[in-house]
């Protein structure tokens, strides 16, 4: 008897999931198993700094070269469509704030954010920087 498999990619939206379909050899049950892999969109927000959201929602910026990077704009400047898909907002190593953090990450439509690794040391104003997030309940780790 000859093993049977079967394989199909469905890309649809930007996300990505494969689904295989087998028989073991000389057994009379069916095996299926499912793997979704995470679809990672990208892009970038400065000179120094990149962004990922996966399917998930998980929003993460990061610094381009592994370097330190600021977050000069403020997010609300990216598209409407692509900041309603973005759940939770993650901060990676590196990172830093600017000067005049003003509504830095105000108008999201966010659950929780990790800001463990923002780098606050240098800003001054923090005015409105999470404005009109009316989903945030949590804000892990913002050092001050």
């Amino acid at each position: 008897m000859v093993s049977r498999a079967r394989s199909s990619f469905i890309l649809e939206y930007g996300f990505l999931s494969s689904m295989a379909c087998c028989s073991p050899l000389g057994r009379g049950t069916t095996c299926k198993r499912i793997m979704r892999q995470k679809t990672v969109r990208s892009g970038r927000l400065e000179a120094d700094c990149i962004w990922t959201l996966d399917d998930e929602g998980t929003f993460t910026i990061s610094t381009a070269d592994g370097g330190p990077g600021t977050l000069w704009s403020p997010l609300l400047t990216m598209s409407q469509s692509l900041r309603s898909k973005i759940v939770h907002l993650v901060i990676a190593q590196g990172v830093k704030a600017p000067k005049d953090a003003t509504h830095l990450f105000a108008e999201m439509n966010i659950t929780s954010i990790d800001a463990a690794n923002l780098d606050v040391s240098e800003t001054v104003c923090m005015n409105g920087m999470f404005q009109d997030c009316p989903s945030l309940t949590d804000i892990s780790s913002l050092s001050t």
